[in-house]
């Protein structure tokens, strides 16, 4: 399907609409399949028919997040800069909108926990303040840990990406490709003990992302569809059989196969990003609702909890009880009230140093 043109992997520094449409079907994603997670829970032990639709679709959108890391793959290790520049600009960009929005759910909870049990400890709330700093006041916040953590390793990477020959790049995306299937506890019994600690993780996905997005496709459109096909519907058919598997089972739901670092959301999260590379609708300039949430697609990550966890205090559930109509309507109220938030926060004086 593809070919890289030089020995050494080239260098692309225009900006390509593609990304940005890559970016905002990310976000969107991430939410609906935050909003999925309430009901797929509800739904487990039946196995029902919306189980059956809500596990197809939350099996597709498990690429969301690795889609993420791809695309910060794609624009940062391409870039030179200094080391001391780099993290200064990635920490200016991540660490006071990451505080801001983590002292928002801190506060949110303690005001609940005060209204549920009419009082507040003030060193006991100290305590808390401190630790959920240090481990995540939301459960969704993991990724800014872990993004932070790669950030760390991006200069290491960007250096040696950028003198690598693609067959080095492509042994380094191969043996990781490799831990994610040890990554399945049933093919662990036959795997050897090697160590292979220095290939795993989201690093993955960095290396992943900047490769796809230089390789040069040397066939049809049609192929191109074919390949995406055949990666996106093999990866979302192993994702939403081996869940079924493990639920039926053990008669509730079981997330294994909705591991990110596994080779079932691995071939989705590929295919998505070739799809979004190569079809030439996508690689135009969204329209103005879209490109706001391309803008502002952090600070509606960092919020979208807030607003899910709001919304669900109404009664929507009472007047839409259905998941499969109530999921798709909470995504879309999440993605436009978090987006008319972090919007307006970003107008306010220093806003945008802290909206995300």
């Amino acid at each position: 399907m593809t070919q890289v043109s030089n020995s050494k992997i080239s260098e692309t520094t225009d900006r390509h609409y593609w990304i940005d449409q890559l970016r905002v079907f990310s976000t969107i994603g991430v939410i609906f399949l935050h909003v999925i997670a309430g009901e797929f829970n509800a739904e487990g032990e039946s196995l029902n028919g919306s189980w059956w639709v809500l596990n197809l679709i939350g099996s597709f959108l498990r690429c969301c997040v690795p889609v993420f890391v791809m695309i910060s793959g794609t624009l940062l290790l391409t870039e030179r800069y200094t080391l001391s520049d780099f993290l200064r600009k990635r920490a200016a960009r991540i660490l006071p909108p990451f505080v801001f929005w983590s002292c928002c759910y801190i506060a949110a909870n303690l005001v609940v926990q005060y209204l549920t049990e009419g009082k507040l400890a003030f060193p006991g709330a100290l305590y808390y303040i401190g630790e959920k700093l240090v481990y995540g006041s939301s459960f969704h916040l993991w990724y800014v840990y872990m993004i932070l953590g790669l950030y760390l390793a991006i200069p290491i990477l960007s250096v040696w990406i950028r003198n690598a020959t693609k067959n080095e790049v492509a042994y380094f995306i191969t043996i990781w490709f490799l831990t994610t299937i040890f990554a399945l506890s049933f093919a662990r019994p036959f795997i050897p003990v090697i160590n292979l600690v220095f290939f795993g993780g989201f690093a993955g996905y960095l290396v992943l992302g900047y490769f796809l997005s230089q390789v040069q496709p040397t066939t049809n459109q049609r192929t191109v569809t074919l390949i995406v096909l055949a990666l996106v519907v093999t990866g979302t058919a192993a994702t939403a059989l081996g869940t079924y598997a493990l639920a039926h089972a053990s008669e509730t739901s079981r997330s294994e196969f909705y591991g990110y670092l596994t080779p079932n959301v691995v071939f989705i999260s590929a295919g998505i990003f070739l799809w979004f590379r190569f079809n030439p609708s996508l690689n135009r300039k969204p329209g103005p609702f879209f490109m706001l949430v391309n803008k502002h697609s952090f600070g509606i990550y960092l919020s979208h909890m807030l607003v899910l966890s709001a919304l669900y205090r109404t009664p929507i559930k009472t007047w839409i009880p259905w998941p499969l109509l109530n999921v798709p309507l909470v995504t879309i109220l999440g993605v436009v009230i978090s987006l008319i938030t972090v919007y307006l926060i970003s107008k306010l004086p220093f806003g945008k140093y802290i909206s995300g």
